[in-house]
C-alpha cells in the first residue's frame, strides 16, 4: 500500500500578467477587456451599424449598375462595429469600416 503524501509540490513557474485593453478601437471580433466604467472583465458584445463607407459602397455599386447594391448593408464586414460592455451597456470602442 502506498502512503499518500499530503505535501504540496510548489512549482516555480512565473505567472504572466496580461493587461486587458480598455479601449477597443480597431478590433473587428469580440475581445476580452476591462471596462473603464464598471471595472468588470468581460468579452465585448458587438453591434453592427452601416457607416459612411457602407453607403459609399452602395452608391458606387448603383453607379456601376450592379443590381446587388444593397449587399453592403447585409455584410457585417462592410459595417461599423461598436464594442459594448455586457454589464453596463457602455460603448467601449468603435471600428469603422474603411472601403479603401
Amino acid at each position: 500500500m502506498q502512503q499518500q503524501n499530503d505535501e504540496q509540490i510548489r512549482l516555480n513557474i512565473p505567472i504572466e500578467q496580461y493587461q486587458l485593453p480598455q479601449q477597443l478601437d480597431g478590433f473587428a471580433q469580440p475581445v476580452m477587456f476591462k471596462c473603464s466604467s464598471c471595472q468588470v472583465e468581460a468579452i465585448s458584445i458587438l453591434q453592427h451599424k452601416p457607416g459612411t463607407h457602407t453607403w459609399l459602397c452602395c452608391f458606387t455599386l448603383c453607379i456601376l449598375g450592379a443590381f446587388l447594391a444593397f449587399l453592403p448593408f447585409y455584410m457585417k464586414d462592410c459595417q461599423d462595429v461598436t464594442h459594448v460592455c455586457p454589464a453596463c451597456s457602455q460603448a467601449i470602442g468603435v471600428r469603422q469600416f474603411k472601403a479603401c
